[in-house]
């Protein structure tokens, strides 16, 4: 059986939505609950006024320097900020968070650099909304 060229083309078309349909066999993110992870970042011993801060989420065994998962910043007017980070899926991280004491932070690849303010890292198991401060006593120079 020969075919003509219009119904090849319609045989591609229908397996190519065949395929859209079904995500290729990838998991449907839409079934994982996602959440909320917000807090403040608060600096007194060191003026963080007029500075960014950042935070980021990346996998439960990674650090700081790993690719984010998730990220949210903030910008400093006193010694607080407050950040939010919307639609991190529900599961297991390490979230930490630094305040860019030189802005050169890239906010889609943030990583810290000498001179920052760095938190260490905290486990993060998110099953819900969740709220993490950084407070003062959190804050490390990074060298």
């Amino acid at each position: 059986m020969r075919l003509d060229t219009k119904s090849s083309v319609f045989l591609v078309a229908c397996a190519a939505l065949a395929l859209l349909a079904s995500g290729c066999g990838e998991p449907d993110d839409d079934t994982i609950p996602t959440h909320i992870v917000y807090g403040r970042l608060t600096s007194t011993s060191v003026n963080p006024s007029g500075k960014d801060g950042l935070v980021k989420v990346v996998g439960p065994s990674e650090d700081i320097l790993a690719d984010a998962l998730y990220s949210g910043s903030c910008a400093f007017s006193g010694p607080t900020c407050e950040y939010r980070i919307h639609w991190v899926l529900e599961g297991s991280y390490t979230i930490f968070a630094f305040v860019d004491m030189n802005n050169n932070a890239a906010y889609d690849l943030p990583v810290p650099d000498s001179g920052d303010l760095i938190a260490l890292g905290r486990a993060l198991i998110l099953w819900d909304t969740t709220e993490i401060d950084f407070d003062d006593e959190a804050w490390h120079v990074m060298l």
